[in-house]
């Protein structure tokens, strides 16, 4: 949705300078995750954002269904370790 939303905009790059990072949630191991990853990081890049690393370059899950992913401790810690380098990304670029 954030990919068609903001194509209106491409000229005017109102993202350029923004940080961000990705997450990508799937069925399955093999779930597209890592490919969707890339998509998102290419669209950044595209867009002039800068591209937020975690552990890892973004976090991959797998889930089912709701509350799935609550019993993945190793995905969550990756998702506050990305989440906090966002944060420590945007503070840094506001000085």
């Amino acid at each position: 949705m954030v990919f068609d939303r903001t194509y209106v905009h491409h000229k005017a790059r109102p993202l350029t300078g923004k940080v961000g990072g990705a997450i990508a949630v799937g069925s399955g191991e093999d779930g597209g995750q890592s490919i969707t990853i890339a998509i998102i990081y290419n669209y950044f890049l595209s867009n002039g954002m800068l591209c937020v690393p975690g552990e890892l370059n973004g976090v991959t899950a797998r889930a089912g269904a709701p509350g799935d992913i609550m019993s993945q401790t190793k995905r969550l810690v990756q998702a506050e370790t990305l989440g906090r380098n966002i944060l420590h990304f945007a503070t840094q670029l506001r000085t």
